[in-house]
């Protein structure tokens, strides 16, 4: 146990962003500066510092890819809620002294408030 990292949850339905008139994934959508929400979250996630673990659904394949692409360790888990996808993450890094949880649908979370949070 050396370390705190982040556990980046990327596993989430989507469910009130649909009700609310939203179509596909909300991870996938597109910000104004080019970059998908989640993208942009892990990019961040990134830029901390510190070492950073995906949480995603096994069938959202372009999470897997983004993160293969920037050699972010990504973990398929199929949850069922947010608790379940953070019970994974921790068990995956147990070797963690603590985790800092992101959602990967808040992309204007900053590096440095990470690093405050650290």
């Amino acid at each position: 146990m050396t370390t705190t990292g982040i556990l980046l949850a990327a596993a989430g339905s989507g469910q009130r962003y649909r009700a609310a008139g939203g179509q596909g994934n909300k991870l996938a959508q597109w910000l104004d500066d080019g970059m998908t929400l989640f993208g942009q979250s892990l990019l961040n996630a990134t830029r901390s510092g510190l070492p950073v673990q995906v949480i995603t659904q096994p069938d959202y394949a372009f999470i897997q890819q983004i993160c293969q692409q920037m050699k972010v360790p990504c973990e398929p888990v199929a949850s069922q809620s947010l608790g379940e996808t953070l019970a994974a993450g921790a068990r995956l890094r147990d070797d963690w002294r603590g985790w800092i949880v992101l959602l990967a649908d808040m992309p204007r979370v900053s590096p440095a408030i990470v690093g405050q949070v650290a």
